[in-house]
């Protein structure tokens, strides 16, 4: 159901999505709200379940982890299976997100894993675990991704940020489990963080600074349910004739110009390009496709989508 949402709090979930570890504080400075509206905005829009958490996203390939995800598609199975299916994925800690979906696909998974063997054996217990329900499905392993904060929900304009091609950057067990804390809530405050590890709050404060520095925390940010406010979640998946490399990065630099846009992902699977657009209603997605489909005829083969309509689980990574 859709919540009422106010413009005050959009500017809210704006700055908690460039920065979620900002204080009550700094955030009421750049909404210019007093810090007790900025509090009581973000508590009702916890309590109402618009904000559900606080994750963090990373830059895997720093962390020496391949990102996959197996999108399904069912037999025709009722919700009770479907929950069934969903329940035996949880616990296991490489799947970071299970989401259910509407149009190409019925469900997508995600992971993260230690070694390409990994995708095989983790993609096979997906399967194994579905296979009485499981119609057909493809894998995607994630190459390259960008990311920008949602600004759109306040007509404004932000850059994308990338994820580059680099050598893991060794860690130690303080680093890691600062990283798997702030998965869990990355809104935590530096003092809970220190308690967990038994660790000083300034060393908390500099751990994570060391972690943003090195490119390996991309962001924090809050995770909504986006329905609730009125937002559909579109995961496009674009399937290229030509991957002329000029041709892609005009693609690419036409899809970054789009401020919806606020994840793209190059895969290696059967289609090339991931991007994720946040739309208020389905038009606007037909008529970016029908945009694409008139200016790049000669590149892109086919455009699907595939709506997300509920999330199961929401992790950043598991290592």
């Amino acid at each position: 159901m859709e919540e009422k949402v106010s413009q005050k709090d959009m500017s809210i979930i704006c700055e908690l999505d460039h920065n979620a570890r900002q204080s009550i504080n700094q955030i009421g400075a750049k909404t210019r709200l007093s810090p007790e509206t900025v509090k009581y905005r973000i508590n009702k829009l916890e309590d109402s379940e618009v904000i559900t958490g606080y994750h963090v996203m990373v830059d895997y390939n720093k962390l020496g982890l391949h990102h996959f995800k197996v999108c399904i598609k069912f037999n025709g199975i009722d919700q009770k299976k479907e929950d069934e299916f969903y329940s035996k994925l949880y616990p296991i800690n490489e799947i970071i997100w299970i989401a259910k979906c509407r149009g190409c696909w019925d469900s997508i998974i995600s992971c993260t894993v230690n070694n390409a063997e990994d995708i095989v054996t983790f993609r096979n217990k997906i399967v194994s675990l579905g296979h009485e329900i499981i119609e057909d499905y493809k894998i995607s392993i994630l190459m390259r991704f960008y990311i920008r904060p949602r600004d759109f929900l306040i007509n404004k304009k932000s850059d994308l940020k990338e994820s580059l091609p680099s050598k893991e950057i060794e860690l130690d067990k303080i680093d890691i489990d600062v990283l798997n804390l702030l998965s869990k809530n990355s809104r935590q405050s530096s003092v809970n963080i220190g308690k967990e590890l038994n660790i000083s709050p300034k060393t908390a404060i500099r751990r994570i600074k060391k972690l943003k520095d090195a490119g390996i925390i991309m962001c924090c940010r809050p995770i909504l349910d986006n329905l609730k406010i009125g937002i559909f979640n579109y995961k496009v998946f674009i399937y290229l004739k030509d991957p002329n490399l000029p041709r892609f990065n005009e693609l690419l630099k036409e899809l970054s110009a789009n401020q919806n846009m606020v994840i793209c992902i190059k895969s290696l699977s059967y289609w090339h390009l991931e991007p994720e657009f946040h739309f208020f209603n389905e038009n606007e997605l037909y008529e970016l496709i029908q945009k694409l489909k008139d200016k790049y005829s000669d590149t892109i083969e086919k455009i699907e989508y595939c709506t997300v309509t509920k999330e199961y689980k929401y992790t950043a990574f598991y290592k």
